[in-house]
């Protein structure tokens, strides 16, 4: 018997005794409002919640003792509409019943209630946040609306019994590592090692020798190669516009990776690959995160793309232990070069910095060859900076706005002038 039925037992009891004293005449029906009152009570004490601004209820923690819990769709006849986050962390409970009032559950919400067996989401649930189910080991079943679009990071990791999951066709968003160590992945990964859902490449970490991505695939997810030791090369088709945060990371033995025209955005350490040997960014890459080739150790060559904005700044650098790349040009399109940028690159002798970049960060060139010299415009941010830090700087021609010089012989032929050092 539960803590919830107990309680109504007791009240019935009470109610019992109550109706006792009361001539027979009174109607039982009297008494009704002052049953489901207490009842409802009762049930509102399993639960640490409050009120929100817009007069909907948060769920911040369960503290009842039963294993087969139902959250209220009201209390105190507000609609109950958020888990907050990690309400249920750890919770030895074996069933959960969420009404249709909630549209929000936070990240780890059920974070490791390792008896729970089965999840039926609302209806009116858009997102299911970072790790709200993560390391629930005995789930086996999860059944999701139509009208989710997103799937969070570490979502359903380390679920390992998890083996009926439909993903719908409204899901456009899936974080890294969702998915990892699910019997659902085992399967998919046994059945192709490049496992797709509605055009996203959420894992590939099982894949060997040559990867041809398919030219339907939108997007790599975060982590989807992460750790695979066993890939040499990758060709990213057209299709793809984004790559994510540690989708190669530490794939020691990739050395060549063919991206095509298409790609707009590079994650955060995409490419900690320490064999990656040289690598050309198709010019419709306007976005590379930090420490996006971090490390990579053997990376002799670049081509930075002509729409980049900037080489961000964070705690790595862009380019950062580069340690084989020795000159790099730096696009017209780039505003600014990150703090780290290119540190550590001991090899790097050579930078051309070319007219609109205005900013460098403190240390971008911190590490590397004695000898380098920074190829700017006069007076241009580059030369400053050069100055200010002891490096040698040598002028840019002066720049030329598509001047074409024409030979006066019979080839008539056309040459576009530019400015290089």
């Amino acid at each position: 018997m539960n803590h919830t039925q107990k309680r109504v037992l007791s009240i019935l009891a009470a109610a019992a005794m109550t109706c006792g004293a009361l001539p027979q005449s009174t109607p039982l029906s009297l008494l009704q409002p002052v049953l489901t009152a207490n009842a409802e009570a009762s049930a509102y004490e399993d639960f640490s919640y409050e009120e929100k601004e817009d007069g909907g209820i948060t769920i911040k923690e369960y503290i009842g003792s039963d294993d087969a819990v139902e959250i209220p769709a009201e209390i105190d006849g507000k609609p109950v509409t958020k888990i907050e986050d990690w309400a249920f962390f750890n919770k030895q409970i074996s069933s959960v019943l969420i009404p249709d009032s909630i549209t929000t559950i936070g990240s780890q919400a059920f974070n490791s209630c390792t008896k729970l067996k089965e999840v039926v989401l609302p209806g009116y649930i858009t997102a299911i946040a970072d790790g709200s189910f993560s390391g629930c080991s005995s789930l086996t079943k999860v059944i999701m609306p139509g009208c989710v679009k997103s799937i969070g990071m570490n979502a359903f990791s380390s679920c390992t019994e998890l083996k009926d999951l439909h993903i719908p066709e409204s899901v456009t968003s899936i974080g890294g590592s969702a998915f990892r160590d699910t019997a659902w992945l085992k399967k998919k990964q046994e059945e192709n090692p490049l496992v797709i859902v509605n055009h996203i490449l959420v894992d590939g970490s099982t894949c060997k020798n040559e990867v041809g991505i398919p030219e339907d695939v939108t997007s790599i997810c975060d982590l989807a190669f992460n750790g695979c030791k066993t890939i040499t090369s990758v060709f990213i088709p057209s299709g793809v516009e984004s790559i994510g945060s540690d989708a190669f990371y530490n794939c020691s033995a990739l050395k060549y990776i063919d991206m095509q025209d298409g790609l707009k955005k590079i994650g955060d350490n995409a490419f900690y690959c320490a064999g990656l040997e040289n690598i050309r960014i198709p010019d419709t890459v306007t976005e590379i995160g930090t420490a996006a080739f971090f490390g990579c150790e053997n990376l002799q060559f670049v081509e930075l793309p002509e729409n980049l904005k900037g080489l961000k700044s964070g705690r790595m650098g862009t380019f950062q232990g580069c340690t084989s790349l020795e000159t790099i040009e730096i696009p017209e399109s780039v505003t600014n070069i990150g703090v780290m940028a290119f540190a550590t690159c001991t090899l790097l002798g050579r930078v051309i910095i070319h007219g609109s970049t205005t900013t460098i960060g403190a240390r971008a060139f911190y590490g590397c060859a004695q000898n380098l010299t920074l190829c700017g415009y006069a007076g241009s941010p580059a030369q400053t900076y050069a100055s200010q830090n002891d490096l040698n700087f040598k002028e840019l021609n002066a720049k030329f706005s598509g001047v074409s010089l024409t030979l006066t012989d019979d080839l008539g032929l056309n040459f576009f002038a530019t400015g290089v050092p």
